[in-house]
């Protein structure tokens, strides 16, 4: 993974109820201007595969994936992100890719 630019990481937690232990080498990568908000929230790590993973925190009782926070499409359900370099802990901008599913007459 090639870094440029200006970043911030942000440490990730157990996503196994109740834990708050933070999860060893695992971190969300973020620009700076979204920095200070993204670290408002408790963020967990969550398998998405075997040693893939991804950032959640909850909003009001609703899941949310940092990578929605970031591209403004938490309450967007037609979008599909995708992440350039294909780590989904990568949130920074230049890596993420917002599609629109496209709805099929009928």
């Amino acid at each position: 993974m090639l870094l440029t630019g200006e970043y911030r990481v942000i440490p990730l937690k157990s996503a196994t109820f109740g834990s708050q232990e933070t999860m060893p080498n695992i971190q969300a990568i973020v620009d700076l201007e979204d920095y200070d908000v993204l670290r408002q929230y408790t963020w967990k790590a969550v398998e998405l595969s075997k040693n893939r993973w991804t950032a959640v925190t909850y909003v009001d009782g609703k899941k949310v994936y940092m990578s929605r926070l970031v591209t403004n499409t938490v309450e967007d359900d037609d979008v599909y992100i995708k992440f350039r370099d294909g780590d989904a802990l990568d949130c920074r901008r230049q890596n993420l890719v917002v599609y629109r599913r496209v709805k099929t007459g009928g």
